[in-house]
């Protein structure tokens, strides 16, 4: 015996489509409602991950902004050093090739008696000198001007030496303005 459900509905079928389209839209409202707090929600993650993404980018930018600056003055050091670094190879290049204006300022200073003080001394590029000397002697000064005119060996490349000023100061001590020139 199979019993079957019988099910009788007593309310009018207007009842019922109102029932349904209730539910339907309640249904619909609460999709819509679901909706809308799920993009409330994502807008406001969205916005709050902005904001913190901007946060960071200002961060950056200033570390950004400090590194250039670090790198630029460290550029400017390179530079420098870089500079530096030519002159002095040049400077070496200079010391190693031997030049006759060296030659004549090692002869000359190295002749020079150590009461004589040397003030100023330029060999020009034809190995001629131009020698401002301070001496409390007059003796001194004369026995050395004479060396270099003399005949010795050691003075061969002397060619001419003139006394443009020869003057005496308060202090006694007697100062002059040689020009050699040489052969």
């Amino acid at each position: 015996m199979q019993k079957f459900a019988i099910s009788i509905n007593l309310l009018p079928e207007e009842f019922i489509k109102q029932q349904i389209k209730t539910k339907k839209f309640y249904q619909i409202q609460l999709i819509g409602t679901v909706v809308l707090l799920t993009f409330i929600f994502l807008s406001s993650f969205t916005t709050a991950l902005t904001i913190l993404q901007n946060q960071k980018l200002k961060r950056v930018q200033t570390e950004v902004s400090a590194a250039q600056t670090t790198v630029t003055s460290f550029g400017k050091t390179e530079l420098d050093l870089l500079l530096l670094k030519n002159r002095l190879q040049v400077v070496n290049q200079l010391i190693e090739v031997p030049s006759k204006q060296r030659e004549i300022y090692e002869k000359l200073y190295k002749s020079l008696p150590p009461s004589i003080v040397v003030s100023s001394f330029s060999v020009d590029s034809t190995g001629n000198v131009l020698t401002s000397l301070v001496s409390t002697d007059i003796k001194i000064l004369d026995d050395f001007i004479n060396k270099l005119t003399s005949e010795n060996e050691q003075y061969k490349f002397v060619k001419e030496v003139k006394i443009e000023t020869l003057n005496r100061g308060r202090d006694g001590a007697f100062r002059s303005t040689i020009r050699i020139n040489n052969q």
